[in-house]
């Protein structure tokens, strides 16, 4: 980690952010499996330009985000919606073999915008038992967008290639056996040494242009930009070209911006690390997402009715780059903004889409956990292998970047430059342990559990 003394000039530089993806306008059309078409990218969120750069919709401080729902226009759970998991991959599989689009009920899971129950009916007496998925659900409009939200709140719905992805990575099929909670996963952006000097001799170069001209700051930031170039992409136990890849990426590149100052903070107490920082409260830190889960996971006796409940995720900060650092070895202006943000998380996914979606995939993935680990399919006498073999279940190949460049924002106080980095590590050993489980209460969530006679039920 550098850090460097600048006369008047203090500079943030976000390593995840301005990612470049590393296909051409032709592999962008991202046409989900059996349905063909461009998919475009979230109008709120971030897409990639012909030159594959990928850029925020809207630039600078202008209004990315949705504006946040008054809470008593939306109650707190809509009208449940039913799935039956084994159901609904039978007849995925009937689509996929005939070679027919999935059904957008059955695609978009009900429209399901939270996962909050998972049911077990086990196997008995020669018949198939089941496993049934609940949460709260809306209408929606199916379009070709790669997000479709919920039309009450806004919120994304859930989409049956992210659960196939998560059970790839966290279910039974994830590496190393036939479930548990398989291993940590996430993204990250590689700075290398290199880099980081270039920025800085960029730097000292400009200082002067800076100092007697405070106006051209935006032409330097530009030229510091240029200087440090690209920073590989790197998924972690995560299939690439996947959806569910790309909403890390995307959830890390909007929290970066957030952080850094260049885009407006949807809630006003969420104040960016740039504006809290003071001249002699400098210091290298990194910011990322990582699982939550603040409440036990609710589970009855038999292990037959679940409920998910907490924040899934939360936002950690460091020095540096490296996890060993010490953690109160951090700036105030880090811790704040990371229990701000945590604290005020669901407002924030409320105007964030990319925000609400990375918890509908953390979900997901606390889900495919509980199926591995408690053995669930077999519980219910499902037979899983089609969804989590590779040359099964066909998740649509989705464009992630490869590669990414700097995002570079600074204000002309203290000396100090300041590096800030990232990325999404989520981990699902942790909420499906013993230990994190209870049974108080149990018997109110039972008395939910309901058994689509099709796919799908409200």
């Amino acid at each position: 980690m550098i850090r460097s003394q600048m006369t008047g000039l203090l500079v943030w530089v976000g390593m995840a952010a301005m990612l470049l993806g590393a296909v051409s306008t032709a592999s962008a059309q991202l046409g989900r499996a059996g349905r063909g078409g461009a998919v475009a990218f979230d109008p709120q969120g971030v897409f990639i330009d012909a030159g594959g750069v990928l850029r925020v919709r809207t630039e600078g401080n202008g209004p990315l985000h949705k504006p946040v729902r008054a809470t008593s226009a939306v109650k707190r759970d809509g009208e449940l919606v039913y799935v039956s998991l084994p159901r609904v991959f039978a007849e995925a599989r009937k689509a996929a073999e005939a070679g027919q689009p999935i059904p957008d009920e059955l695609f978009y899971l009900g429209g399901m915008t939270k996962l909050r129950y998972v049911f077990v009916y086990p196997a008995a007496d020669g018949k198939p038992g089941d496993v049934v998925i609940a949460g709260p659900g809306e209408t929606f409009e199916p379009s070709e967008s790669f997000r479709v939200t919920g039309k009450t709140t806004g919120r994304p719905v859930l989409q049956l290639d992210d659960l196939v992805t998560a059970m790839r990575t966290t279910g039974p099929g994830a590496k190393g056996g036939s479930g548990g909670a398989g291993q940590p996963f996430g993204c990250t952006i590689e700075l290398t040494q290199e880099k980081m000097n270039a920025i800085v001799t960029e730097l000292k170069r400009s200082e002067a242009i800076v100092a007697a001209h405070p106006g051209e700051r935006r032409k330097v930031a530009d030229a510091m930009q240029d200087a440090a170039g690209e920073q590989n992409v790197r998924f972690l136990n995560v299939e690439p070209n996947t959806r569910f890849a790309f909403v890390c990426v995307e959830a890390d590149y909007l929290l970066k911006r957030l952080a850094l100052g260049l885009d407006r903070s949807p809630v006003p107490t969420v104040r960016s690390y740039l504006s809290m920082q003071s001249g002699t409260d400098v210091n290298a830190n990194r910011f990322w997402f990582e699982t939550l889960y603040d409440q036990p996971l609710l589970v009855s006796p038999d292990g037959t009715a679940y409920e998910i409940r907490g924040q899934s995720v939360q936002i950690n900060t460091r020095r540096s780059f490296t996890q060993a650092d010490d953690p109160d070895n951090v700036s105030p202006a880090a811790k704040l903004f990371t229990s701000q943000a945590t604290k005020l998380f669901e407002p924030l996914a409320a105007a964030i889409p990319a925000f609400a979606d990375l918890e509908n995939v953390s979900d997901l993935a606390l889900l495919a956990a509980l199926i591995g680990q408690d053995k669930l399919n077999d519980k219910a006498d499902w037979d899983t292998s089609w969804i989590t073999a590779k040359d099964g279940y066909p998740v649509a190949a989705f464009p992630v970047p490869q590669v990414a460049q700097t995002l570079v924002n600074y204000t002309l106080k203290g000396r100090t430059v300041l590096f800030a980095g990232g990325g999404v590590m989520l981990d699902m050993s942790a909420p499906v342990k013993p230990e994190a489980r209870t049974s108080d209460g149990a018997a109110d969530v039972s008395k939910l559990a309901k058994r689509p006679e099709g796919a799908v039920a409200r």
